[in-house]
């Protein structure tokens, strides 16, 4: 059995290194925003967008690899 997904904003489920994949391909286009635009500040700012997305691309893919496991605690004997 494959490792549970998360749902998205869309409600479709995803792997983390689908989130990843995602966030990368939205740093990329950052990018190449930024390497078409003539204002300087909005360069700027396209290129510090695309960092963040790479950061939680990163950041993704070190969550796909926590497993978190919950267990009921037991009842209280009374």
């Amino acid at each position: 059995m494959g490792r549970p997904g998360v749902l998205s904003t869309r409600g479709e489920c995803m792997s983390a290194n689908e989130f990843a994949s995602r966030y990368r391909l939205h740093a990329a286009h950052c990018v190449e925003l930024a390497e078409r635009s003539s204002n300087s500040e909005g360069r700027l700012a396209l290129f510090a967008m695309a960092q963040s997305w790479l950061a939680l691309a990163e950041q993704a893919e070190k969550n796909g690899e926590t497993v978190l496991v919950y267990e009921t605690p037991m009842p209280k004997q009374l």
